[in-house]
């Protein structure tokens, strides 16, 4: 999940979705896209279904998901 926006390619704002955190805070996703990530080394790679939060101070990323 992220709340930057211009991040995210393919963006699809029709996947809204509510997110409920372990504090029992709700917000709301306003889309969906893929995030692509750049190596040191320059390899790229595509993070796939990443929710769009507006109002995220941070970026949650689930090592769960990933796998």
């Amino acid at each position: 999940m992220t709340g930057k926006k211009e991040w995210l390619s393919e963006f699809d704002d029709s996947k809204k979705t509510k997110i409920r955190f372990a504090d029992s805070r709700i917000m709301k996703a306003q889309g969906m896209g893929n995030v692509t990530i750049q190596g040191k080394d320059g390899k790229k790679a595509v993070i796939e279904k990443v929710l769009y939060v507006p109002g995220m101070k941070c970026h949650i990323l689930s090592v769960g998901q990933l796998i």
